[in-house]
């Protein structure tokens, strides 16, 4: 008849930390990984949003066109707008409106040239719609974009 098998020394030691370090990497992997985190509350930011006034077109931060690419900020968010009002096809016209629908309670008017700058923050989550109110040419209809605000 043959003996059990035991182990002794050091290996039984070994075996308990390698098991204790397993079930921690385990657990933080889990927290830090796996589990959902919880939804952390927005802390209001200061933004600055750089929006030139095309023929046809809001341009923010010089290239985006607000058409295609939302600008997005969050409940709560100081957003201070520049417009800067510029032509590049048709002279005879010399101003555009800036309006965001549902955040403003008026639109303002940009001149060729010249620089818009005013503040809101935003009270309500949802997409906005940016439309210029003066007729400004051929492509005015389409002169339009949006401003998203989450919350």
């Amino acid at each position: 008849m043959s003996q059990p098998t035991t182990v002794k020394g050091p290996w039984v030691g070994s075996g308990a930390i390698l098991l204790v370090l397993l079930v921690s990497v385990g657990m933080f992997y889990y927290e830090y990984q796996v589990a959902p985190v919880a939804n952390k509350p927005h802390i209001p930011q200061k933004i600055t949003i750089y929006i030139l006034a095309e023929q046809w077109a809001f341009m923010w931060n010089g290239t985006i066109d607000t058409h295609n690419t939302p600008i997005v900020v969050y409940v709560g968010d100081t957003v201070t707008f520049h417009v800067h009002g510029i032509w590049q096809q048709d002279p005879s016209f010399h101003e555009h409106g800036f309006f965001i629908e549902g955040l403003m309670d008026s639109p303002m008017t940009v001149m060729k040239g010249q620089d818009l700058i005013f503040t809101i923050v935003p009270t309500q989550p949802g997409d906005y719609t940016i439309i210029c109110t003066v007729f400004c040419g051929a492509g005015h209809a389409n002169m339009n974009g949006q401003f998203d605000v989450l919350s």
